[in-house]
């Protein structure tokens, strides 16, 4: 598969050399991406997520600011993620 949607260098691309086995942690708000599969081989990719509790940590010393103070306690934010045609 060719997709230069999918597979497209961005300029400012940094390689992240991992082998097989290997386990890469990152901030899932940073632009990132997966160079393309080139061997027969199936590529498993295991995705976790974590999200802190709604609370201002124990350890904070400082004013905790306003909009965090005033956020809906027990908001419930809906998911936007719909998996693609590449996601099986």
């Amino acid at each position: 598969m060719n997709d230069p949607v999918m597979f497209g260098d961005h300029p400012g691309t940094i390689d992240v050399p991992a082998e097989a086995g290997s386990l890469v942690i990152g901030e899932g708000r940073v632009l990132h991406a997966a160079r393309a599969n080139k061997s027969n081989n199936r590529r498993t990719l295991l995705l976790g997520w974590y999200a802190r509790p709604n609370t201002t940590p124990d350890y904070w010393r400082e004013e905790v600011p306003e909009p965090i103070v005033k956020r809906p306690k027990n908001k419930v934010y809906e998911g936007t993620r719909v998996p693609g045609k590449y996601l099986i």
